[in-house]
């Protein structure tokens, strides 16, 4: 089936947003950006029902069906964040809607390795429906294993892929009819890649600092990319103390939404292709938020350990494009940081909560001891050897044993939300029970009747307010007061504008359990009814605990500082 209409889906918005940009230029024609925060960019839609119901719920479940984020996949041309397209394969009100504009188009999902269990698992009954729709799909990853490869072929009808390992590698799969595949040549073919390893941990900020300095030196551009929002925030304190004359940013997704954007658009200006403004020495610390879809070239590249493939993604930050480099960065290095213990154990710390425990295991087993990479010469066998499920010790079969279980119990999370797979028997082929909807998640609630497109930590999205002189404000200089009467549409707007979500479990659980005070006007606000006003002072808002006070700042140049104390 041809099509000459197309969705791009991608990870997160940040990526949607760059993508969103390229497709446009490329184009030539009106590309719709659909994301949560999409509107914020151009807020193209307000309706008003010529009868509205006196009940504010039935007001609002009649504007729904018109809203931008259910109609905007009929759109020609679309680019946007992979839930999007996932929400046409769970159980909410008018997925049929999203199914019916995806139908006909080519859906391009990029990154498709990085999404987990749980995600993966709606992403193949959505195949199974375009599989049956026509729709022809392009999966797009540089990392993506064989078996995952397999399963995505599976849902899209397609039996086995056959035994071809070369890399890079392009598959086509067209139904009923034979598969065949074609390796092309790699952009930088035989690139060797030095591996360095550093054993800091969390407290040693001063240390992570001095080396990077030392880096940049006699010029050159490095980036640091942490794990956590607070490591970032802890090495780029640092720095800014040590040396505040070099070009440094900070970049994760803790800043306001508006501030976000702005930095993203810094960065990429600083160190992306173009290459006018990069500056003679140069220093990005940042958070995963850099390792995907974002066109970005540093000379060296240091990391927190993570999954090889993302590793592998990461270093693809770095000499990306031709360019003149110092002489001391004529060579990449990718330098991977690992805490131990006094005894060289590895310290997994908090990273084993953010990654897969046992990946992280297999990623150190199959990278520890080399001192450099051949890409893409050994990708394939580097990603393959992290993800089987051989266990050499006792200890990481009783590892791989917990991930098993975990995978299955997220896989039975997602099935529980999922739409049956096509047939053309059934009675209500677009819903199990069209009485027993799931609600859309809108407030970063993580409960058991939200169709969550991503299985995680529940989150909250706050709007910052500050008190100045006893009046609310959108800014700390007192400006932009919030008006104790309706608040208008265009300032619901600029507080969305300035809103992030949080998911700092403790912060999360105490704003649920005991919600601040709605200022006048919230209330009875359309688009603020899924965010939390938060109160600073001069700053900063503290937040009284059963264990304790946490602390939170809000700096224009660290983003949301958490911190806990008594």
């Amino acid at each position: 089936m041809a099509s000459d209409e197309l969705y791009f889906a991608l990870p997160t918005e940040a990526t949607s947003n760059q993508m969103y940009r390229r497709v446009q230029e490329f184009l030539g024609a009106p590309v719709k950006l659909i994301h949560g925060h999409a509107f914020l960019k151009k807020d193209d839609f307000h309706l008003k029902l010529q009868n509205e119901p006196n009940d504010q719920k039935k007001r609002l479940a009649s504007l729904e069906w018109f809203a931008p984020k259910k109609r905007a996949l009929l759109a020609p041309y679309g680019v946007g964040t992979i839930d999007q397209a996932e929400l046409a394969a769970l159980n909410v009100p008018h997925n049929a809607l999203r199914l019916f504009g995806l139908a006909g188009k080519v859906l391009i999902v990029d990154e498709v390795h990085a999404y987990d269990t749980y995600m993966t698992t709606i992403i193949e009954r959505l195949l199974e429906w375009l599989s049956a729709l026509g729709t022809p799909v392009i999966m797009l990853s540089a990392t993506l294993t064989r078996d995952k490869r397999e399963s995505l072929a599976r849902a899209y009808g397609v039996n086995s892929l056959g035994e071809d390992n070369a890399y890079p590698l392009i598959t086509i799969c067209p139904k009923g009819h034979s598969i065949w595949s074609v390796s092309p040549g790699a952009s930088q073919e035989e690139r060797r890649i030095g591996l360095e390893w550093n054993t800091h941990n969390d407290n040693d900020a001063p240390a992570k600092a001095r080396v990077l300095l030392h880096e940049v030196e006699q010029g050159g551009c490095a980036a640091w990319i942490c794990n956590t929002v607070d490591r970032s925030q802890k090495l780029y304190r640092e720095l800014r103390r040590q040396a505040p004359d070099i070009t440094l940013t900070l970049f994760h997704a803790r800043f306001p939404l508006n501030e976000r954007q702005e930095l993203e658009e810094q960065v990429v200006g600083l160190y992306g292709p173009g290459g006018g403004n990069r500056p003679e020495r140069g220093i990005v610390i940042g958070t995963q938020v850099l390792e995907q879809s974002l066109d970005l070239d540093f000379d060296v590249l240091y990391t927190d350990l993570a999954p090889t493939d993302l590793l592998l993604q990461r270093a693809g930050r770095m000499h990306r494009h031709p360019r003149v480099r110092p002489s001391h960065h004529i060579e990449p290095r990718l330098v991977i940081n690992l805490q131990r213990d006094a005894e060289g154990v590895p310290n997994w710390d908090v990273d084993a909560y953010i990654y897969d425990d046992f990946i992280l295991h297999k990623t150190l087993a199959v990278l520890e001891g080399r001192d450099e990479l051949w890409l893409p010469r050994q990708t394939r066998d580097l990603i393959e050897g992290t993800y089987d499920d051989v266990a050499k010790t006792e200890e990481l079969r009783q590892v791989l044993e917990t991930r098993k279980w975990e995978q299955g119990q997220a896989r039975d999370e997602a099935e529980l939300r999922l739409i049956p797979s096509p047939a053309p028997s059934h009675r209500f082929p677009f819903t199990k029970n069209p009485g027993n909807y799931f609600d859309e998640e809108e407030d970063g609630r993580a409960a058991w009747r939200n169709a969550q497109t991503r299985l995680g930590a529940e989150s909250v999205n706050i709007v910052p307010l500050h008190r100045v002189e006893e009046e609310l404000c959108l800014d700390r200089e007192g400006g932009l007061p919030l008006r104790p009467m309706r608040i208008s549409r265009e300032t619901q707007l600029e507080l969305l504008r300035r809103s992030l979500r949080l998911s700092h479990r403790s912060v999360v659980e105490k704003l649920r359990s005991e919600p601040p005070e709605i200022p006048p006007g919230f209330r009875q606000a359309d688009l603020l009814r899924n965010v939390v006003p938060l109160v600073f002072e001069e700053g900063f808002c503290e937040l009284s605990l059963s264990k304790g006070v946490v602390h939170i700042e809000l700096d224009r140049k660290l983003g949301l500082v958490i911190k806990s104390g008594r």
